[in-house]
């Protein structure tokens, strides 16, 4: 009788702190990605923009030909950064945008920074007393970008992702 008494007891301490748990995920908006190192996230990313139009793409019974003027290839380093969407096997196709407003929270930039090229999410879009930047963040990183990003330092917008 008593070890059955302990054992409810423990059950309902368990669920206690389970609901607790959820319950400041669901009122803060953090979801716990890695209970064990405490990394949250968002319930929602924002996705890139529509850069491909259906009407673009053509599937053939051997082959598939996309029309994208400008495009380019391209591959990356494995800096763990932006996994588990884009590791150093992945190959995609990226375009130079040509204006400041082509670009959207969501979309993954290819871009110059003080430590070199990289290629992390636009999570923040905004205008200071330099006109237009963006804030970018790994999906895989706790932190943001440490600097503003300026439309010349974006060299490319990653528009598709090839496994």
């Amino acid at each position: 009788m008593l070890a059955e008494k302990i054992t409810l007891g423990i059950i309902a301490l368990m669920a206690g702190l389970l609901i607790g748990a959820h319950a400041h995920n669901i009122l803060t908006g953090e979801l716990t990605l890695n209970p064990l190192s405490g990394q949250t996230g968002s319930y929602e990313k924002k996705t890139p923009g529509d850069w491909i139009s259906e009407r673009q793409i053509h599937a053939y019974e051997d082959s598939v030909t996309i029309d994208i003027p400008g495009a380019e290839a391209a591959r990356f380093a494995n800096t763990k950064s932006m996994e588990p969407a884009i590791d150093s096997n992945t190959n995609a196709i990226i375009i130079k945008p040509k204006t400041e407003a082509q670009i959207k929270e969501g979309d993954i930039v290819y871009y110059e920074s003080p430590l070199g090229k990289i290629s992390h999410r636009i999570v923040h879009i905004g205008k200071d007393e330099n006109g237009w930047y963006g804030i970018a963040k790994g999906d895989n990183s706790q932190t943001q970008d440490p600097y503003k990003i300026r439309f010349p330092q974006i060299k490319g917008i990653v528009i598709a992702l090839i496994y």
